[in-house]
């Protein structure tokens, strides 16, 4: 371990080491969730950005809602939709292969920058996965590479559910029109799993890290005004929305602090209660029928 702590934000792979932390001091607090792969994997870095960012304390339970709630929709589409081949984009430190009871003949997928993958697949190495996993290393923002890659997987999978979790809202809204546009090429991509910011949540959002994000070149863009009809227009319905806050509740993790949240509902319009509520939602979209 390095004398002095390492500065908190150089490449965008970092932020990943944030979900991370969350998910491994979760599994400390609560040994029912474990999670030992995130513990593995956690390094100085996630201990490090928490320390410089002492604000993030107080921000995981939506970070957390967002995995349990994507755990759920994951093990629906592998056991009861038919599919065969989970693409994880921009998948950071991710370690569902490892610890949901998904189907062994199961394909799953990671792909991000290939420094953050290397990392990756060298520390769960002496772990069993519950599917058959693979690693590609690729910068998903060059197109030519990434529509080879996705040429390649039509291949050998028929039915193929795209997860892009805290991945899009670091992309222009062209690049994720491209992406969309590019899922949509092969009838094989059935669904798609993502979270959405609104432009509330993208506002507030940036206010907090936007001055950190640009130390490491990436910065929050993606939050279209009506995140179903962006959609839509690009060929994928809506077949599920979540909202993190209602979702929280479910889970019994408790926006922090409490007290916002009662005066926020009490003091605030409806109107403009339900935009805050509505910062950041989860959709899983279902490939349009081709024509």
């Amino acid at each position: 371990m390095p004398e002095h702590p390492l500065p908190p934000l150089q490449h965008p792979t970092d932020t990943a080491h944030w979900t991370l932390f969350y998910r491994a001091t979760e599994t400390v607090a609560a040994p029912t969730t474990s999670d030992t792969y995130s513990q593995a994997l956690l390094s100085l870095k996630g201990k490090n950005f928490i320390s410089h960012f002492p604000k993030a304390k107080v921000h995981p339970w939506s970070i957390l809602t967002r995995i349990r709630s994507l755990d759920e929709g994951i093990l629906n589409a592998t056991q009861n939709l038919g599919v065969d081949l989970v693409l994880n984009l921009g998948c950071g430190f991710d370690t569902r292969p490892y610890r949901l009871p998904l189907p062994s003949q199961l394909r799953w997928i990671d792909v991000d920058f290939p420094c953050l993958i290397e990392e990756k697949r060298s520390v769960l190495a002496e772990f069993p996965a519950q599917c058959q996993i693979e690693f590609v290393g690729l910068d998903l923002t060059q197109k030519e590479k990434r529509h080879h890659f996705l040429n390649r997987l039509t291949q050998s999978a028929s039915k193929i559910l795209v997860l892009s979790e805290g991945f899009l809202v670091y992309l222009p809204l062209e690049e994720v029109t491209s992406l969309a546009k590019a899922l949509t090429i092969h009838p094989h991509f059935r669904y798609w799993m993502l979270d959405c910011p609104s432009p509330l949540g993208l506002k507030v959002a940036n206010r907090r890290w936007a001055n950190s994000l640009a130390k490491t070149g990436s910065r929050l863009q993606f939050a279209p005004s009506n995140r179903q009809t962006f959609f839509q227009k690009l060929g994928w319905n809506t077949k599920k929305q979540s909202n993190i806050i209602q979702e929280a509740k479910r889970f019994h993790l408790t926006p922090t602090p409490r007290w916002y949240w009662r005066t926020a509902a009490w003091l605030l319009p409806p109107s403009f209660y339900l935009r805050l509520s509505e910062q950041n939602n989860l959709l899983f979209l279902e490939r349009a029928e081709l024509k």
